[in-house]
This record gives C-alpha cells, structure tokens and sequence, in this order.
C-alpha cells in the first residue's frame, strides 16, 4: 500500500509541475572545498522565444584560518531551446568569463569557457 501511495504522489507532482519563470535569481549557498564557506551570487537570462543569454556572478568569501582562498566568479552564455515539447523544453548553452582567485596578498585571474545541454 505504501508503495502505491508513493507512486501516486509522484505522478501527482510531475503531472502537477508547471514551467518555471524567472529573470533573475539570487542565491546563496557553501563552497565545501578546502573548506566550507558562504558564496552568493546573482543569475540573470533574458530568451526571447528560442535565443537568448544568461550572466552569473558568483563570490566566496576568502578563510584565512584554513588557508582557503576567496573566489570571485563572472560568467556569460549564449542560450538556444526548444519551443515546448510535452511541457519539456531542451536547451544548449556555450559561454565564458573570468574567474578570481585570492589569498592574502596573491591574486590569481584567469579565463573559464563552459558549455551544458539539458
């Protein structure tokens, strides 16, 4: 019975799911190597109909007493996707930016490239 009432459930949640919106999303969560600190950030897209781009900056917060650098992170991408299909809309995104490293007095920057499918 248990497991009837749990299949249940979760078909009445998948079928009850609806199509997220949003612009922009702030967020907040923990870097947990080398050690565990806060990083926050903001995420903002803009799609217009199956194009479109999306920006993330991101910073954790630098520890000196283990030796665990601050990260500061700024990221841009270029989004394609599917009109939806079923209420699933597949996408592909490819972009760059710049990523920061610092501990003290070392700073270290660099470029990063990412793509991602979904």
């Amino acid at each position: 019975m248990r497991r009837v009432i749990s299949a249940l459930l979760v078909l009445l949640f998948v079928l009850a799911a609806r199509e997220a919106a949003a612009d922009v999303v702030l967020f907040t969560g923990k870097t947990a190597t080398p050690s565990s600190r806060p990083v926050k950030g903001v995420a903002v897209d803009a799609v217009l109909l199956i194009i479109g781009v999306e920006f993330e900056y991101s910073d954790t917060s630098e520890d000196m007493s283990e030796n665990a650098p601050a990260l500061r992170t700024a990221m841009f991408n270029a989004v394609v996707q599917t009109p939806s299909i079923l209420g699933l809309r597949f996408y592909a995104t490819a972009g760059g930016g710049l990523y920061e490293e610092r501990l003290t007095s070392s700073n270290y920057k660099k470029r990063g490239t990412g793509t991602n499918t979904g």
